[in-house]
């Protein structure tokens, strides 16, 4: 059977992907893998003449998936690390609407019940210890999460603006860092 374009498909050359000149189809794509038995015959046709493996390049949803990845890691606020995943975010956005709300009525520093209910406002860190916040804390954090999502956003567009996009665009090196976001932690 005749091929043309042979090329190594897999970092360890187990793989060739190349075209093949079917009887009735004409030109198709074919996968000849070392060691399987119905295509090992091609598989040692093509292996002189296949070009050397290039690695995919990175696609720009791929630094989105990691920026995400890390947005949701955990933000630190106030020397405790809290959740950050889309669902944490919101209820903390949400719970500082009521916290400026709480503010703007008059709210004093150390005032722990600006939300209205008879016992102190406390919100649970991501290691389960829980943290009294007053409203402007509450705002704080707010704020330090939407700093920690900027702050990937532009790091991913960054990334995403450098052609190619860089093979080790996961390395921390590429991202801003806390504790609790190095993939060593």
């Amino acid at each position: 059977m005749d091929f043309r374009n042979p090329v190594f498909s897999s970092p360890d050359n187990s793989t060739i992907n190349a075209e093949v000149d079917h009887l009735t189809l004409g030109w198709i794509p074919f996968t000849a893998v070392n060691g399987d038995e119905s295509t090992q015959e091609m598989f040692d046709a093509m292996l002189s003449d296949a070009a050397p493996y290039a690695a995919p390049a990175i696609r720009p949803s791929q630094v989105d998936a990691e920026r995400d990845r890390r947005i949701a890691g955990g933000v630190s606020y106030g020397g405790a690390v809290y959740q950050s995943r889309p669902a944490d975010a919101e209820k903390v956005s949400r719970w500082a609407g009521v916290a400026r709300a709480a503010l703007e009525a008059g709210s004093a520093p150390g005032d722990y019940r600006w939300h209205g209910q008879p016992y102190d406002f406390e919100w649970i860190a991501a290691d389960n210890a829980s943290h009294k916040l007053d409203a402007a804390a509450m705002v704080a954090l707010n704020d330090a999460m939407l700093a920690h999502e900027q702050t990937h956003v532009l790091a991913a567009r960054k990334l995403k603006d450098t052609i190619p996009i860089p093979d080790n665009y996961d390395d921390d090196a590429f991202w801003p860092q806390h504790e609790t976001q190095r993939k060593d932690a």
